[in-house]
C-alpha cells in the first residue's frame, strides 16, 4: 500500500545514506534496541515461512519497524525533531508533491520553480533535510512506488515503468536493478 505523505523530511534510507557518506557501518545499538530488533527479525521469518493471509503487510511494516529503529539511532530524541521544525513549508509540500506525483517531470529545475526558490537553494535544504540529493531522491521514491503496483496489479512493466516517471523501459531496469538488486519481472514474480 502506497504510503501517504506525513509532512515530515524523514527518509527510511537516511541511514543507509549517512553510513554510505561516513563509510561507517556499524550501528551501536543499546541491549533493549538490540533485542527488538532479533524479535523483528524472527517476526518476519515466522510471517515468510507461515504465509497468512496479509502476511506481505507484517513484513513491510517489520522492516518500517527495523528501519525507524536504525534511523532513530542515528538521530537521538529530539534530533528528528529539530529538522523536521526547521523544514521550511515549500519543502514539506515539495516532498508531499514527490509522493503523490511519481510519474511527473521531478527534476531540480521543475521542483525549484514550483517552489519558487533558486535551484541552488533547493539542493541544498533537500539535501541537508533528506540526506540525499534529488535525483536519488526521486528515482528511490519512484523505484518504491514500482514494487508496490509490481505485487499489487497486473500491469505489464512497460506501464508501470512509465506510470512511475521513468523515459525508457532500460532505464527503468538499471535503476530498478541497481536499487533492489534484482530484475522488475524476476521481483514481480518472487512477489507474487
Amino acid at each position: 500500500m502506497h504510503t501517504p505523505p506525513l509532512g515530515e523530511a524523514f527518509s527510511y534510507l537516511r541511514c543507509f545514506e549517512q553510513a554510505k557518506r561516513r563509510k561507517a557501518y556499524r550501528l551501536p545499538l543499546s541491549e533493549e534496541d538490540h533485542s527488538a530488533l532479533a524479535a523483528w527479525i524472527d517476526h518476519i521469518h515466522a510471517e515468510e515461512t507461515g504465509k497468512l493471509p496479509g502476511y506481505r503487510q507484517a513484513v513491510l511494516l517489520r522492516l518500517q519497524q527495523i528501519l525507524l529503529l536504525l534511523g532513530r539511532s542515528l538521530h537521538p530524541a529530539g534530533a528528528e525533531s529539530e529538522v523536521s521544525s526547521t523544514a521550511p513549508s515549500w519543502m514539506t509540500s515539495i516532498l508531499a508533491y514527490i509522493d503523490g506525483h511519481p510519474g511527473s517531470p521531478l527534476g531540480l529545475s521543475q521542483l525549484a520553480s514550483q517552489a519558487s526558490v533558486t535551484p541552488a537553494h533547493f539542493s541544498r535544504v533537500f539535501k541537508k533535510l533528506t540526506g540525499m540529493n534529488v535525483t536519488e531522491y526521486v528515482t528511490t521514491k519512484r523505484i518504491i512506488r514500482a514494487k508496490e503496483l509490481l505485487v499489487e496489479s497486473d500491469a505489464n512493466v512497460a506501464y508501470i515503468a512509465e506510470q512511475c516517471g521513468f523515459e525508457s523501459l532500460p532505464h527503468f531496469h538499471r535503476m530498478f536493478k541497481k536499487l533492489t538488486g534484482t530484475t522488475p519481472s524476476q521481483y514481480k514474480r518472487s512477489e507474487n
